[in-house]
């Protein structure tokens, strides 16, 4: 799960919750990065996970995000729970910590400012453990137009570019 990810899970948890401290991402975030979450809609476009459609906001996301992550008191965190030193806001876990403190000024720092993952990747590729992502738990053939991998040598694999578009129009 990225930032983006942990945002509209954030704001669907803190849109049902009477009473405790809410994280307020409508106030926070302008108009277009909340509009680029896609809340309200029962099932985003996949393409609003893609960096094209989400990066420009990315910062935004990472920041609101962090402060989530570092401040316990939000009422979210009680339905979401609690969200590892290894978690990196790009949406992957960290086999080695890429920052000391994950709530301090560093990781705020090194985690944010990135405008572009493919040219940054080098200085991340150390860090990497797995990607991970969170989902309602569904039957998965009610999950229409996802793809399930399962590698065998995560290692060396990676999730491979689909152009569902055309998959869709093969049907």
């Amino acid at each position: 799960m990225s930032a983006i990810g942990l945002m509209q899970m954030v704001a669907e948890v803190d849109a049902k919750l009477d009473a405790g401290k809410k994280l307020g991402i409508e106030e926070r975030l302008s108009p277009d990065a909340l509009k680029g979450l896609g809340l309200g809609q029962d099932r985003p476009p996949l393409d609003g996970r893609a960096w094209s459609t989400y990066g420009v906001h990315y910062p935004d996301y990472c920041k609101l995000a962090q402060k989530f992550r570092c401040d316990p008191t939000y009422a979210a965190h009680g339905a979401l729970g609690e969200i590892d030193a290894n978690w990196h806001p790009l949406g992957f876990s960290e086999r080695v910590q890429a920052v000391k403190e994950p709530c301090g000024k560093e990781a705020d720092d090194k985690f944010c400012p990135i405008t572009d993952p493919a040219s940054i990747w080098p200085s991340l590729a150390l860090y990497y453990g797995a990607r991970i992502f969170y989902i309602k738990n569904e039957p998965v053939s009610s999950l229409d137009g996802r793809v399930l991998i399962d590698f065998d040598l995560p290692e060396i694999q990676r999730i491979p570019s689909l152009d569902l578009g055309q998959v869709a129009a093969a049907k």
